[in-house]
């Protein structure tokens, strides 16, 4: 039924169910339609990406305190 923005709903054009009564004015607009406001296009706001360097763990070698290698050494 609402095809313009002139159309509306009032309470006495519902079909309720018989035995319901509603008790405001059968008058009162219940739905009505407005026109969009004309809204104002916004520029897109550009993210900024912090580029991550990924650090490349090297497998770490067992590390020996100088007097353990010579000792591996003579055995």
């Amino acid at each position: 039924k609402l095809k313009t923005f002139d159309d509306y709903i009032l309470i006495k054009d519902l079909q309720l169910p018989e035995g319901v009564k509603v008790q405001r004015d059968p008058e009162e607009i219940l739905i009505s339609v407005s026109p969009p406001e004309k809204i104002e296009e916004e520029k897109p706001v550009e993210e900024k990406e912090e580029k991550v360097e990924e650090k490349k763990e090297e497998p770490s070698s067992p590390k020996v305190s100088e007097g353990e290698g010579e000792k591996n050494k003579s055995s």
